[in-house]
């Protein structure tokens, strides 16, 4: 839950597993996890929408990390790949314009592999 890793999986998890998820108690790993269910149930929404997601100092203050989706062969989400770096490194817009595409384009490479298999 505090990882871009985790939330992207859990955006694409089912509504069961995602409610037991956040159901369990969410603990504070620093200053700005986001613990609320209700607030990362709507954070989970936008990264199911957006295609990925991005995590600043939750896990650990100075860690920034963006995780997308690999899908397989049926386009379920199998598995995700991530960035990391310390925080403040890039810009949002640096992010959102460059690391994003290219995170994009290496899960579907992926991603076409597994079609394959």
């Amino acid at each position: 839950f505090a990882t871009s890793m985790g939330r992207g999986l859990l955006a694409a998890a089912d509504e069961d597993t995602r409610a037991a998820v956040l159901a369990e108690p969410l603990p504070r790993l620093t200053p700005v996890t986001v613990t609320d269910a209700g607030s990362l149930h709507a954070e989970l929404d936008r990264v199911a929408r957006q295609g990925w997601a991005v995590v600043d100092g939750e896990l650990e203050i100075g860690l920034q990390s963006v995780a997308v989706p690999v899908r397989g062969r049926d386009d379920t989400v199998v598995a995700s790949i991530n960035v990391s770096m310390s925080s403040g490194r890039y810009s949002t817009a640096v992010i959102e314009n460059e690391i994003v595409p290219a995170a994009l384009r290496t899960a579907e490479g992926i991603s076409a592999d597994l079609r394959l298999l």
